[in-house]
C-alpha cells in the first residue's frame, strides 16, 4: 500500500504480485518451490495477495481524490483572488 500511495497503482500492483511470489517461493513450505501443500496455506496466500491488490486500488483512489481536492482548492483560491477588490492606493 505504501508503494501505491507513493508511486501509483501500477507500481503498487507490481509490489503486491512480487511480494506474493516471494512469499510463495521463500516463505511457504515447501521452501524453494511454488508448491502449496495445504488448503489453509493456499487460502492464506490468496488472501494475502488479494488484500494487497485491494489496498493498492484503495490507495490509488485516495491519491486521485487528494489530487482532485488540491486542484479544487487551487481553483477556489484563484477565484477568490480574482474577485477581491483591487487595493485602493493611489500615487501622489
Amino acid at each position: 500500500m505504501a508503494v501505491a500511495l507513493l508511486a501509483g497503482l501500477g507500481p503498487g500492483l507490481l509490489a503486491t504480485v512480487s511480494a506474493g511470489l516471494i512469499a510463495g517461493y521463500w516463505i511457504l513450505s515447501p521452501v524453494g518451490r511454488f508448491a502449496i501443500n495445504s488448503p489453509l496455506t493456499a487460502w492464506g496466500w490468496r488472501f494475502f495477495v488479494g488484500m494487497g491488490l485491494f489496498m493498492s486500488v484503495v490507495a490509488e483512489l485516495y491519491r486521485r481524490n487528494r489530487s482532485k481536492a488540491a486542484a479544487y482548492d487551487r481553483e477556489v483560491a484563484l477565484r477568490a483572488s480574482r474577485e477581491s477588490p483591487a487595493p485602493a492606493g493611489g500615487t501622489n
